[in-house]
């Protein structure tokens, strides 16, 4: 057995035509659960009665008549006129949820808004009075009970799933018909059946199976949320706006969707769309990639106002869901009520989990400011999440310095007894813990190689590295745009153009990650050792390389020979290596800031992006990519002297930490992504020409590119944000 489709000899179809064709066909059919559980039970000697009961009753695995019966039993309650009447109760849940997310200021926005709200709505259309022991037992037994819409389930699986079942205290249907109000699921099922043997396990096997299945439309609030404050504060916004439902809803429901694949079984020969089929064969269907065909195509006509766009994003034919009505109005009451109540909420988009299972994906976790605040949650330190004062802050040279590392740490070097003479040094040449002549010195050094018009002469160098990048993508057997595209043309760019020709090139590319721990400005001990001894040997082999002239285009100067050739004021070897190297470290924002960028991209509807291909697209967008996917989390100064900046009462010496993500929101023009002024950073425009090159290039060679999922990971990372893996389908 396996839970991996592509080992299944499974047929794949994503056009929209051939989906809807398997959707509404009578020779394709479900999966037959009950003949698998059966005949694992007959091999394990498992009794596993508890899941063939469940499954007796879920419509997802019904046919023929039993299937028809129970889709006009849901109908009754979950049709759109009949979820009418449960308007004003979703909406009171709503306000109350609204209310308690507003006290929480380090939240969750699943599980302190979307879980506990879908819990406190369908439990009263079901009819399922509260667990016991809270909602999130429940949410437990559904994170479990899910993977029953996927083939093949493994027996401890399937023995996990038979315990849940077999616990009556799981919920309890409450099939007695209101004297008032609408009637609920149980009541109306009870009703139905008559005087049956094992009545109420019918009704609480039924309601259950819906309380699972709806919870899609849960996940699909989260989804649907996190893709919109991904894309920055106006997109945002623009969801509370009173006519967004007509404008944006269908986009949102066609492109954050949970369902990736759905499975049919051929019951015939025959062929789909000139593909042979055969009789017994398993059938995957694309929804993602179905959906976003629709929607393409749907853009390419002319189309009268007001005309909804297609989507299959809830299937067709006779197993379409029957909860779409009730996964609409769920999230068009809550989402655009989110966004009125929290209009400036901030997504920490690097500490968000996704569930990606081979059926189904969405939001795990959602960590979230609903409400940014300037605080001060420590005696020296301001938490700035507002953008007038943190550009006040920024651009204030006189009453506010970077961080002052070198001090700080020769005073730790003289009171604990630990050599920190090569730590200090790096700290000495970092321009970004640099102040006054120094630092003004080597900085228009700098500008001399990484300046915008000085780097004209590396373009060629550029685009020929970004495409030997591409290349290796396409022959990656799992195709990762982190590791197969950002981090390759990072390294295989920045290291000319810096001048850093190590020795030992691998053993160079393993060490140099621990460089970025240098922007951290107040490191433990611990680090501090390890950061000087990697610095240490980073240098020797940087010392010991051979430059490497076919490197250079002609005419170009790396920035270390530049250097040497016309030392900065005040600066010996051992300084410029020291600066060259630190600013390698800091360059790796140049990988992170691609991969963000590249995943943000491939994460918006194709309405937004269907241009990408083209320079200009990117052209135009660059500051507003560099607010959103900037990798650095914060911006630290110290107050010179005791002041007021927009209220808040900054001691001397007190640190300010501004918050990015919180000030920058996708601002096109403003942002402080580079900071501003005497520390605009050196590495800027290389930034900015980077993106400019790889994003139209990857595009461009691979026009159907698309995210296998939103299985991302991140590196847990204190000050940046980074990712570590981005699956992609070419």
């Amino acid at each position: 057995m396996t839970r991996s489709l592509n080992k299944l000899p499974t047929l794949t179809f994503s056009d929209p035509q051939d989906v809807d064709r398997i959707l509404r066909g009578k020779d394709f059919s479900i999966f037959a659960l009950q003949g698998y559980l059966e005949q694992i039970e007959a091999a394990s000697g498992h009794d596993l009665s508890a899941v063939r009961r469940f499954a007796q009753h879920s419509l997802i695995y019904q046919s023929d008549d039993t299937h028809l019966q129970s889709r006009r039993l849901i109908a009754a309650v979950f049709s759109e006129k009949a979820l009418d009447a449960w308007v004003p109760m979703m909406d009171a849940a709503i306000a109350v949820r609204l209310d308690a997310l507003a006290q929480i200021q380090d939240a969750d926005l699943m599980r302190d808004f979307v879980d506990p709200l879908f819990c406190d709505v369908i439990l009263p259309i079901i009819g399922f009075d509260p667990h016991p022991k809270g909602q999130a037992e429940m949410l437990n037994a559904v994170a479990d009970l899910r993977k029953f819409t996927e083939k093949f389930l493994s027996l401890r699986e399937l023995r996990k799933m038979n315990a849940w079942l077999n616990d009556t205290g799981l919920v309890a249907p409450n099939m007695d018909t209101q004297a008032d109000g609408p009637a609920t699921l149980s009541s109306h099922v009870a009703a139905a059946l008559g005087d049956v043997p094992d009545k109420e396990n019918m009704v609480r096997d039924t309601g259950l199976s819906l309380f699972v299945a709806a919870h899609s439309a849960g996940l699909g609030l989260g989804f649907a949320a996190w893709g919109l404050l991904m894309h920055g504060q106006g997109e945002w916004q623009d969801a509370g706006q009173r006519d967004w439902p007509d404008r944006k809803l269908e986009q949102v429901l066609s492109v954050y969707l949970s369902t990736r694949f759905v499975g049919r079984v051929s019951d015939a020969d025959g062929d789909v769309g000139g593909c042979p089929v055969h009789h017994n064969q398993h059938i995957s269907l694309d929804m993602q990639a179905s959906n976003l065909a629709l929607r393409k195509d749907w853009l390419s006509q002319d189309r009268p106002n007001g005309v909804r766009s297609p989507t299959q994003a809830f299937g067709a034919g006779r197993h379409k869901c029957p909860g779409e009505a009730f996964a609409r109005l769920f999230i068009l009451r809550a989402l655009p009520a989110l966004s009125r109540r929290f209009p400036d909420m901030i997504l920490h988009k690097d500490r968000c989990s996704f569930l990606v299972s081979p059926m189904l994906q969405g939001p795990r976790a959602l960590p979230c400011t609903p409400v940014p605040l300037c605080e001060k949650p420590a005696a020296k330190l301001w938490n700035v999440k507002d953008h007038t004062t943190a550009r006040a802050i920024i651009t204030d040279d006189k009453g506010f310095a970077p961080p002052q590392m070198e001090a700080h740490l020769q005073a730790l070097h003289d009171k604990s007894g630990r050599d920190l003479s090569p730590v200090i040094h790096i700290a000495k040449n970092a321009m970004f813990f640099m102040s006054g002549p120094r630092h003004a010195a080597a900085r228009k050094s700098v500008m001399q190689v990484l300046g915008q018009n000085r780097l004209r002469v590396w373009h060629g160098l550029i685009d020929d590295r970004i495409q030997v990048a591409l290349d290796a993508l396409q022959a990656s057997g799992a195709p990762d745009l982190v590791e197969d595209f950002a981090n390759p043309v990072f390294r295989a760019i920045t290291k000319p153009i810096l001048g850093l020709h190590p020795s030992d090139l691998d053993r160079f590319d393993t060490l140099a990650p621990v460089l970025q721990d240098v922007l951290e400005p107040l490191l433990p001990m611990r680090q501090i050792l390890q950061l000087q001894e990697v610095f240490a040997e980073t240098m020797s082999l940087v010392s010991t390389g051979r430059a490497r002239t076919e490197d250079a285009p002609s005419g170009a100067v790396s920035l270390q020979d530049h250097l040497q050739q016309n030392p900065p004021e005040g600066y010996d070897d051992a300084d410029i290596a020291a600066l060259v190297l630190v600013l390698y470290g800091a360059s790796f924002n140049l990988s992170h800031t691609l991969g963000n960028a590249l995943h943000w991209i491939l994460s918006l509807p194709w309405d937004l992006r269907q241009d990408v291909a083209d320079p200009a697209w990117t052209n135009t967008r660059i500051e507003e990519i560099m607010s959103t996917c900037g990798s650095p989390k914060f911006i630290y100064r110290h107050a010179r002297n005791t002041q007021q900046v927009d209220g808040l009462a900054f001691n001397a010496k007190d640190t300010a930490c501004i918050h990015l993500n919180a000030v920058n929101r996708g601002k096109t023009t403003g942002h402080l992504s580079f900071g501003h002024g005497l520390h605009h950073c050196v590495g800027a425009s290389l930034s900015r020409l980077l993106l400019r090159r790889a994003i139209p290039a990857v595009f461009a060679r691979f026009p159907n590119i698309r995210l296998t999922s939103q299985g991302h990971r991140y590196f847990d990372m204190s000050q940046t944000v980074a990712m570590q893996s981005l699956k992609c389908d070419l």
